[in-house]
């Protein structure tokens, strides 16, 4: 790949489904509130830069020089919907780079075309992401967000330089979004699929290969934390993975790890009601995933591996209140107990090597 260079889209959107996608805050739509955020957030910052995989397409500022390489966008997603994320991996294919500008904000008002016919709306994306994913190669939209619930568990001073391992790193969202938080921070990746791995190395440094069969490079004691992300349970032996990194952790380094919990009421109900146990394309009974736990069996595992298991904290698919109360019924009638581990989707562990 040729010397990258850095693309510089200054873009900080309002529209809060865009807000999520983008890493932007505040206002609520009302102008005053809006203006007063933009005189806070258009200011010099010290690290005002984050490397990502695409841009909200919008507001972008793109050099001519790309332009010419790149082209212009895909008219296969006419009339709109995934074109930027199309356009912004053509961008880090051509050995450039997609930079959000964190300090600069722009008033948008979104969805004015679209809004009006909901339901051609909703059909563009569709078809859209089946031709994003058919042009690539892959299920692009799995790939693209780093994940705020892993993000929240690294709380460290902003100047502290610190050394980060992601098992399973996908395209690299994650690792670009940390070093967007920690301008010091090395993040490393390890990534089984080819051609994710290549866009990840737009991130940090990665490991193309499988984690259960690889020697790692790394001396011992070289990383602060290891991130697992729904990684664990697609793995033949999760425990001889985590004991063999263990060495390439610090002394009071840290584990983060997410994992489907196999209790929830979605599998547990099928089962004793209709005997059904049926693997599927995506959720807990994922055909690919080889090990299923519950979040005592987490603990467990990550006891056995030799970590000290510091919070596990189990997560929620958002049932309703009325939801809740006719399966809290079904499952007490049942005789099952400790009701509320079975609304746990999954588990969050954050663990220490000591």
């Amino acid at each position: 790949m040729n010397q990258r260079k850095t693309v510089r889209w200054a873009v900080y959107p309002i529209v809060s489904a865009i807000i999520s996608r983008q890493g932007g805050s505040g206002g609520d739509g009302d102008l005053p509130d809006l203006f007063a955020h933009a005189e806070k957030t258009n200011v010099p910052m010290k690290y005002p830069y984050e490397k990502k995989l695409y841009l909200v397409g919008f507001a972008l500022l793109i050099k001519r020089p790309v332009l010419e390489q790149v082209g212009m966008l895909d008219e296969r997603f006419s009339p709109g919907n995934f074109e930027d994320n199309d356009y912004g991996l053509r961008v880090l294919e051509a050995g450039f780079y997609n930079i959000l500008c964190k300090n600069s904000f722009v008033i948008h008002f979104g969805s004015r075309s679209f809004g009006k016919n909901t339901e051609s709306f909703q059909e563009a994306i569709e078809s859209n992401m089946e031709r994003l994913n058919e042009k690539w190669g892959f299920q692009i939209k799995y790939y693209l967000h780093p994940r705020e619930i892993l993000v929240e568990q690294i709380a460290e001073p902003l100047e502290k330089e610190i050394r980060l391992l992601d098992v399973g790193c996908g395209c690299g969202a994650f690792m670009g979004h940390m070093q967007g938080k920690y301008p010091h921070a090395s993040v490393y990746g390890i990534e089984l699929f080819s051609k994710a791995a290549g866009f990840a190395e737009t991130m940090g440094e990665v490991i193309c290969g499988d984690v259960e069969h690889m020697e790692f490079p790394w001396p011992e004691g070289f990383f602060d934390y290891m991130v697992f992300g729904d990684v664990l349970e697609h793995l033949d032996d999760p425990q001889a993975v985590l004991t063999r990194l263990a060495r390439c952790l610090k002394t009071g380094g840290h584990i983060i790890v997410s994992m489907p919990n196999v209790k929830h009421y979605s599998v547990m109900l099928p089962l004793l009601l209709e005997d059904k146990f049926t693997y599927e394309d995506a959720g807990i009974l994922d055909r690919t995933h080889r090990k299923l736990y519950t979040g005592r069996e987490i603990a467990g595992l990550l006891t056995r591996s030799g970590y000290r298991v510091e919070t596990l904290a189990g997560i929620t698919r958002g049932e309703t209140d009325e939801q809740r109360k006719k399966l809290s019924g079904l499952l007490s009638g049942l005789g099952l107990p400790d009701i509320e581990a079975f609304f746990i989707y999954q588990y969050l562990a954050k663990a220490v090597k000591e």
